[in-house]
């Protein structure tokens, strides 16, 4: 089994303003992007899930990080030999992207995009390092949020997040 990476949601948005406002006031934070004067995108996130609004999409989709895109797609198409897409490889600046990386879309069976996107700072021990982190911090967020015991969280951050994090530094 391959791991198909982290994913997000990805929105098509007509004024990325107004949703970043919407979405912030029902509580996300701004993670990345700016929705400003030729902004292309704005990446909220509460606790572990990212959502993505975009201008400049045809459609939603469900947009999937940080895996190996042909060896996905390999073992996709071995299950469902008519999947839709092929992968390929990508420069920076083919799709105004921050990094050099591979691709791939497709379609679920209810024709609902499924976009494989990873760029080299996406791949390798230190991201790997810094998306454990994350996702421990993201955990505590949402346990806290959650209502969870104080002495769960106390835990949480000094008996793992602390020292994981700690020695990464």
């Amino acid at each position: 089994m391959v791991s198909p990476g982290w994913a997000s949601l990805c929105l098509r948005v007509a004024d990325l303003e107004a949703s970043k406002r919407f979405y912030t006031h029902l509580g996300m934070h701004v993670i990345e992007g700016y929705a400003g004067e030729g902004g292309k995108r704005v990446v909220l996130q509460c606790g572990s899930f990212h959502l993505a609004l975009m201008n400049f999409l045809d459609a939603n989709l469900i947009n999937f990080r940080g895996g190996d895109v042909f060896a996905i797609h390999e073992h996709m198409k071995a299950a469902f030999p008519n999947l839709d897409g092929e992968p390929e490889r990508y420069t920076a600046q083919q799709y105004d992207a921050t990094a050099p990386g591979e691709c791939w879309s497709t379609r679920d069976p209810d024709g609902n995009e499924i976009f494989f996107d990873t760029n080299e700072t996406e791949t390798g021990d230190g991201y790997i390092q810094s998306r454990t982190i994350d996702i421990l911090r993201n955990a505590a967020t949402e346990l806290e949020a959650l209502g969870a015991e104080p002495e769960v969280l106390e835990s949480l951050r000094t008996e793992v997040l602390e020292k994981f994090a700690g020695a990464s530094r």
